[in-house]
């Protein structure tokens, strides 16, 4: 394979590229397809090196290649992004609320072994992570897929290289139709995974290693193409200037990584077909200019430094957009940055030599040479040291804190119960607000799962009743969104006191809504998981015939008072009227329209902190009793019950993030099961009245 020359061109393009990333996320938020460049031109350059390297020598040898080639990539790629992830690490610790801190702690631990983007596929798919700040990491993801590919396309070629000269055939060809075969069939589980889930296609290795293919192959073919001069003079300009407005005119960011990042990279080989056009009106002679080259040896570095700069810049200022201005300084910021981390931290290990140190054997006359760790492993081991002793300390003064709240005894709701007596204001909250993330309902059921209608839904069962008296305790069934979950918390314990058996289908934004009689009826593929559950619980309740069914009437609106109930969740009380299961519908809590959690860490008193991030009763709950918002004949039929225990959640007149020293909610709108907890007398009481009067008429269980 003939030897590829050195292109200053290419160099200026990933310049262009590492550009076109930082202003589209600056000030466009968009996908440029910018990022898809850095693969194919990667691919590209790597695909040459290793054909070039790998030619003509034996196994032994070219294992050794392979080996050279994986320590100078790990020379290349660690030291800037480790040091970026240890600025941005103590940046963070310092600059921003306790609230963010577990997450980045997480993320930069998966940031540094290079594992983020499965990270944050599975948290874009997790409802649990829904609320989860915007990284300043998120964009170690590409670096992630990078190296991954980089890990197994040495052993793909190498192997290819092995079993053709087994063979007695042409490498070249033979690595062209392995990287065909392997890109078609990537190619093909990109575009399927894209229409069906597209956060995880957007993240996951395998939608992207065609494209990296794209790139090996056009590093083969290349070299072999005869174009006209004017030919490979227009198509620089076609490919320049189409990447410049692809993603300015086409809003592609739900549709990455299918069919439509093919476009940047034929951009990006026609802007490789114009080469040796001698013209200084050629893209090839612009892109060679020293000031684009010079930041095209930079580009790493911009790109590894742009996004935690406006990230931790929009954070701090609580802004959702940089003005012109403030985006041009971002982007002089990380390009000084870069200049200085790729200066003076990459380009002295990327040059260190392996070291050797002389040893003297007591007992030999002879003197022994030992190969000791090379500069360059040293200078990684170090900024990796820098790395782990960050996150430590880090680590451990969140322990500190989480052990702090963890010893308050504050009453929470029990502040509003009649007769308490004691502190009303708190300088420790509680939970920690470094330990939100595991304020998720808890309770200990049994589950089993449906597949049905396309999909597999658990069912969980807790059971409170006597061994001895199956029958003799009702049954409460449980359905809908996470907000009913939430009081999951306190049902198991009363359960467990009051021997009652729970069974509940819920699922993460699946309210208890019927379709309309005009609608299809769901199919054994429905991709609809919520239409499922609805289902399947409609199901198991016609064939469990409960004694009772518990679940939410209504989803309150963020940072409004507006109280309704859907039009389709009166269609299915209705079914379930027809059953004669009496049904207990609970008001949803409160939402902010701002995390609250996040304004008080922002506060150096806690006090003043709860005080300030209250919000007005008014803007957030209606005044109107929660039955009233139900149609005749529900508001007036006995075997619809409701629940309203909104005054757990506000006083009179405010609606404050915390109550008794407790926080109540773990993100905008779920409560915190520490909160839940202190509410189980006030929760006992109403669910107990509610379950009794909606069981009146049948008067054969013992409710308590």
């Amino acid at each position: 394979m003939p030897s590829p020359k050195y292109r200053n061109d290419i160099q200026g393009l990933r310049a262009v590229a590492a550009l076109l990333v930082a202003i589209y996320h600056i000030w466009f938020h968009r996908v440029s397809g910018a990022v898809d460049l850095f693969f194919f031109i990667s691919a590209y350059f790597m695909t040459a090196s290793l054909m070039r390297r790998l030619a003509g020598e034996t196994a032994g040898d070219q294992w050794s290649q392979v080996r050279r080639f994986w320590t100078n990539l790990l020379k290349r790629m660690l030291p800037q992004a480790w040091t970026v992830l240890v600025v941005t690490a103590l940046l963070t610790w310092i600059i921003m609320p306790i609230t963010w801190w577990r997450q980045i702690i997480s993320e930069v631990i998966a940031a540094a072994t290079f594992v983020v983007n499965w990270v944050l596929a599975a948290h874009g798919n997790d409802y649990l992570h829904a609320g989860d700040v915007p990284s300043p990491l998120q964009h170690y993801w590409a670096m992630a897929v990078q190296l991954q590919v980089y890990l197994i396309w040495p052993m793909i070629i190498w192997g290819t290289i092995r079993v053709a000269r087994r063979l007695g055939v042409s490498s070249r060809r033979s690595v062209f139709i392995a990287l065909c075969g392997l890109g078609l069939i990537s190619l093909g589980y990109s575009v399927f995974l894209t229409s069906v889930n597209q956060p995880l296609a957007y993240y996951d290795t395998f939608t992207r290693f065609w494209e990296f293919a794209a790139g090996g192959i056009f590093a083969i073919v290349l070299p072999y193409l005869r174009i006209p001069r004017i030919l490979r003079l227009l198509s620089g300009w076609v490919g320049l200037v189409g990447l410049l407005c692809f993603g300015m005119l086409v809003n592609v960011s739900a549709s990455f990584p299918g069919f439509i990042a093919a476009v940047p990279l034929a951009f990006a080989a026609l802007i490789f077909i114009s080469t040796e056009t001698g013209s200084k009106f050629s893209t090839e002679y612009l892109l060679s200019r020293r000031p684009v080259t010079w930041l095209g040896a930079n580009s790493y570095g911009l790109y590894l430094w742009h996004w935690p700069i406006l990230t931790l810049w929009l954070a701090r200022n609580g802004q959702d957009q940089l003005s012109f201005a403030q985006g041009v300084v971002a982007i002089e910021l990380a390009i000084a940055l870069a200049w200085l981390t790729t200066k003076f931290v990459e380009a002295p290990l990327r040059r260190a030599a392996p070291s050797t140190a002389p040893r003297r054997r007591s007992l030999q006359p002879t003197r022994r040479t030992i190969v000791v760790p090379s500069k360059a492993l040293q200078g990684i081991g170090a900024i990796g040291l820098c790395l782990v002793l960050v996150m430590t300390l880090w680590a451990t003064h969140i322990r500190q804190l989480t052990k702090v709240a963890n010893g308050s005894d504050n009453p929470g709701a029990a502040v509003l119960q009649p007769g308490y007596d004691g502190p009303q204001l708190f300088d420790t909250l509680q939970p920690s607000l470094a330990s939100l993330s595991s304020q998720w309902p808890e309770w200990s059921p049994t589950c089993e799962t449906h597949a049905a209608y396309g999909q597999e839904i658990s069912e969980c069962t807790y059971d409170g009743r006597p061994a001895d008296a199956a029958d003799a305790h009702p049954t409460v069934f449980v359905t809908g969104s996470s907000h009913v979950d939430t009081w999951m918390t306190a049902l198991a314990p009363l359960a467990q006191r009051h021997q009652w058996r729970i069974k509940s289908i819920v699922g993460p934004g699946c309210d208890m809504h019927a379709y309309s009689d005009d609608q299809a009826e769901l199919t054994a593929d429905t991709t609809d998981t919520c239409a499922a559950q609805n289902q399947i619980a409609l199901d198991r309740i016609r064939e469990e015939r409960p004694d009772a069914i518990f679940t939410t009437g209504n989803r309150s609106v963020p940072g409004s008072p507006e109280l309704t109930v859907d039009s389709r969740f009166i269609s299915r009380v209705e079914q379930l009227r027809q059953l004669d299961i009496p049904i207990i519908v609970l008001r949803d809590n409160p939402r902010f329209a701002a995390d609250p959690n996040t304004c008080i860490a922002e506060q150096r008193d806690y006090q003043v902190g709860v005080e300030k991030c209250s919000v007005n009763r008014d803007d957030v709950l209606a005044p109107a009793a929660y039955d009233e918002a139900f149609p005749e004949p529900l508001f007036s039929d006995p075997s619809v019950v409701t629940m309203d225990l909104s005054d757990q959640f506000c006083t009179d007149t405010r609606c404050p993030p915390a109550i008794g020293g407790v926080l109540i909610y773990l993100d905008k709108s779920h409560p915190t099961k520490t909160y839940v907890r202190t509410m189980i007398p006030a929760f006992d009481q109403a669910f107990t009245s509610a379950l009794t009067q909606a069981m009146r008429d049948e008067g054969q269980y013992p409710i308590v």
